[in-house]
């Protein structure tokens, strides 16, 4: 039974001048094709893709470091709907739950109803409230 060799090619990385132009790493030139017979490409720069085309791989949080494994597949929540609040008016007859009443005054997004059947104040979100049509 013969053992496997693993042979691990390491390339040198793409080197730069004090200028920022990309030179030729030790023992390669700019030109020269690695061993898998492909040119050189500086992925930073994104020399290969175009300006506006988007980047694939893994989504990144926008300081770049990687999401934790629980928010990988996570989607970012539906846009909530604005719903307009119906308005009340003093006199207005409305519905909540099961009583019926008259509003008496509306504060911010409080009214105050006094019931039909007996004398009973309620303070109640205006979200709450159905008007009564009759």
């Amino acid at each position: 039974m013969g053992r496997t060799a693993v042979v691990r090619v390491v390339l040198p990385p793409l080197c730069y001048d004090h200028t920022g132009t990309r030179v030729a790493p030790r023992g390669r030139g700019i030109n020269e094709r690695d061993t898998n017979g492909h040119l050189p490409r500086d992925v930073a720069e994104r020399d290969d893709m175009r300006e506006d085309a988007p980047m694939t791989g893994r989504v990144r949080l926008p300081g770049g470091e990687q999401r934790k494994a629980s928010q990988k597949r996570a989607r970012p929540a539906a846009p909530v709907a604005a719903v307009a609040t119906p308005t009340f008016r003093p006199g207005d007859r409305v519905r909540w739950s099961r009583y019926i009443g008259t509003v008496q005054r509306v504060v911010d997004d409080l009214a105050e109803v006094v019931e039909e059947t007996r004398a009973a104040r309620w303070r109640l979100p205006v979200g709450q409230l159905t008007r009564v049509v009759g």
